[in-house]
């Protein structure tokens, strides 16, 4: 059974617990960060509570790692998070409900005999007028529609002109913008990420080259993953549910995935089985070394 965790009746924050169980063991975030390869800005995150920290499952992940390292019961520490994430929960419930309660509700009283017309809609009264301003919209209406056929129809000739049958225009170069630093990359930069990692070099006719490492990675549940590919500098990414990536290397990959059931790989074509359990952190090298 699980440790209760609380200050003077009032339960403890999880990042409060880890910052005062790491102080106490005279540890340093410094350390945990170039053990754990998880960025500082983050760790400072989990033990600030920060409210844009991610997906829970990925701060399962980091705490794990921070444990591990810390010396500190993992279990313990993931229960402490999960007690906080259901509290923080209820909370909001109650504060939501009671805002309800206090909100008046009002009902004016609208005269049904009140035979007034809504300003703003004036009525016609004469019937000739009536017919006329039919007659004008049905009018307008048909030279709109034609008009809008016409402009259809030529902005349809210039394009089957200009590319013609059978051919494609080409794609525009991605421009040259290296990443910043900026932490977890949400997955709509995916492809931007990807294109910037993978600068493969091809021969003519566009056939890669036969010694290069290939790694696919298909997500099977959101996952978080941090990326090394040869000696160039490490990425993050943020994979949602059923993404197919590709990734290159001219001599191996260093990963760390936040979640181990969440994603399959494949090196060169040949799937490496399963990584792990469900919400485990595991850090790979692929190709693995002869021996390891």
């Amino acid at each position: 059974m699980a440790k209760q965790l609380s200050l003077k009746g009032v339960m403890e924050k999880p990042g409060v617990y880890l910052k005062r169980q790491r102080e106490m063991r005279g540890i340093s975030l410094e350390d945990i960060s170039r053990v754990t390869k998880i960025q500082m800005k983050w760790l400072a995150a989990l033990e600030n509570d920060d409210a844009n920290l991610p997906h829970p499952t990925f701060v399962r992940g980091f705490i794990r790692l921070y444990c591990k390292y810390a010396g500190i019961d993992s279990d313990d520490a993931v229960l402490h998070y999960e007690e906080y994430l259901s509290s923080k929960s209820d909370n909001l419930t109650d504060d939501s409900n009671q805002r309800s309660e206090k909100i008046p509700c009002h009902t004016d009283a609208v005269s049904t005999d009140d035979k007034t017309p809504a300003r703003g809609l004036p009525l016609i009264h004469n019937p000739a007028l009536l017919v006329i301003f039919f007659v004008f919209i049905l009018t307008a209406s048909y030279f709109g529609y034609a008009y809008y056929n016409k402009k259809v129809n030529l902005n349809t000739h210039k394009e089957g002109s200009t590319v013609g049958i059978g051919l494609t225009e080409p794609s525009k170069p991605p421009a040259d913008n290296p990443q910043a630093d900026t932490g977890i990359t949400t997955t709509g930069e995916t492809d931007k990420i990807h294109e910037a990692a993978n600068k493969a070099d091809m021969h003519q006719g566009g056939v890669y080259d036969v010694k290069k490492l290939k790694l696919e990675v298909l997500t099977i549940k959101p996952t978080w993953m941090r990326v090394e590919i040869d000696d160039e500098k490490p990425f993050e990414v943020l994979l949602r549910d059923s993404e197919n990536i590709v990734w290159e290397a001219k001599k191996k990959f260093s990963i760390v995935i936040g979640n181990a059931a969440g994603v399959g790989l494949k090196l060169n074509g040949k799937p490496l089985g399963k990584l792990g359990e469900n919400g485990q952190v595991v850090k790979l090298v692929l190709p693995q070394e002869t021996g390891n």
